[in-house]
């Protein structure tokens, strides 16, 4: 069974916790078919890339997330596996999204990286980051986040991975932590060993 990944709300008397993320271990749903919970959008052509439930070599548990390039592959293509969460309970909080990734690339420009965007109510982005600095062509596990402020007029975060060029890559075990501004991101969460 894969680690259980919190929310974490502070208050005077200590911390409530609630899970937020569907599915974020990928245990849920059968293997072969899309992640349950989770959206997967790619371009310009339909058929360049998949999102699968897959059960080899996952960081934790008995599945993962891989996403992977069909050919031929446009240049500049890349897929987006995601999902969105209501922000206003969050406004003025800082958050962590944090996740293991691997990816099975070439090398840059090809690769892997978590992306956070958040939308304000009027439509546009407060914050963006896709770890363009910073791409991930690893192929074994590791952990990645991103850390960043909730605006005050937010209405969702926008959160996942995506996989620039050809090739494949992996998500396990994503977890977003939420608390007060200034405060510590809470609980500080201990990277999942890899099935041996």
């Amino acid at each position: 069974m894969g680690a259980v990944f919190l929310l974490v709300l502070f208050s005077a008397s200590g911390f409530a916790q609630t899970e937020i993320l569907v599915n974020p271990n990928f245990e849920q749903g059968p293997p072969g078919v899309r992640p349950v919970g989770w959206l997967f959008g790619f371009g310009p052509n339909k058929l360049s890339y998949s999102a699968l439930t897959v059960t080899d070599s996952c960081n934790s548990g008995k599945q993962c997330a891989m996403t992977k390039s069909n050919e031929p592959i446009p240049g500049g293509s890349k897929s987006f596996l995601y999902q969105y969460v209501d922000a206003k309970p969050y406004r003025n909080m800082q958050f962590r999204f944090r996740a293991a990734v691997r990816a099975k690339v070439s090398g840059s420009p090809d690769g892997a990286a978590l992306l956070v965007r958040i939308h304000r109510v009027s439509g546009e982005s407060c914050f963006f980051n896709n770890m363009s600095d910073r791409r991930i062509t690893s192929d074994g596990w590791a952990f990645y986040e991103i850390t960043g402020d909730v605006c005050a007029d937010a209405a969702n975060l926008e959160i996942g991975m995506q996989l620039w060029g050809a090739g494949n890559a992996w998500l396990d075990d994503a977890s977003l932590v939420f608390a007060r501004s200034g405060a510590a991101l809470l609980p500080k969460m201990k990277p999942a060993l890899p099935n041996k």
